[in-house]
């Protein structure tokens, strides 16, 4: 998942922490590089986990990726119980803001996972927060683009350069008259075909059917 739509939208809905908010890959570089005014948060992304395949022929799975968001505060006391009654409006503060709220078009809506203290002294308190929303490895169409090598592997059965095509329109028409029945169906199959696309690597032709249904019968 990218963290700076993430970021963005924290730093609009989250007014406590006044645009203090920084992303990244891992806490304590983040930590380090960031030096923000306290109270402030941090975006890590921390975690992906994959669900079985549902497909049987090819490869469908849900993706669930997760994302932390750091707390840190200022801390009053040693025992942190103001940090703790702060913590609590700043984590309605957060659902208000992502809980629900779609990272990408095609993600579920963010969902809450856990929380966690990481840190506390003297001078300040660390909390964690995650969140976790998932997406499809895999298309539902066959018009859609390809995620997989299966997709492509798949679409690779009935995709042919323009050089090839060309040539199977020439063999066929060796092939003579007495194969017009399948030139009849080729047309009608063609249209199953994927559309034509301007690179030339999709082509939805009946020379294509007619040259498969060549190669069967010789």
């Amino acid at each position: 998942m990218k963290l700076n739509p993430v970021v963005a939208q924290l730093r609009v809905t989250c007014p406590t922490f006044a645009h203090r908010v920084k992303g990244g890959i891992d806490w304590d570089a983040v930590a380090e590089s960031a030096k923000l005014d306290l109270p402030a948060e941090y975006v890590i992304a921390s975690a992906d986990a994959t669900d079985d395949n549902l497909a049987l022929s090819t490869v469908v799975q849900r993706i669930t990726d997760q994302f932390a968001v750091v707390v840190v505060l200022e801390a009053a006391d040693e025992r942190g119980q103001e940090a703790n009654d702060l913590l609590h409006d700043i984590r309605a503060e957060l659902w208000r803001s992502l809980i629900g709220w779609k990272p990408a078009p095609d993600y579920t809506p963010l969902e809450c996972g856990k929380g966690a203290l990481l840190h506390i002294s003297r001078a300040r308190v660390v909390y964690q927060m995650t969140f976790v929303a998932a997406f499809q490895l895999g298309r539902n169409l066959p018009q859609e683009p390809a995620k997989t090598w299966a997709e492509l592997a798949t679409d690779g059965l009935v995709l042919c350069s323009r050089g090839s095509l060309f040539s199977a329109r020439r063999r066929w028409r060796r092939c003579g008259a007495k194969r017009s029945w399948l030139g009849r169906w080729a047309e009608r199959a063609a249209c199953r075909f994927p559309p034509v696309s301007d690179s030339g690597l999709v082509h939805r032709s009946a020379g294509s059917c007619r040259f498969l249904l060549c190669c069967w019968f010789q």
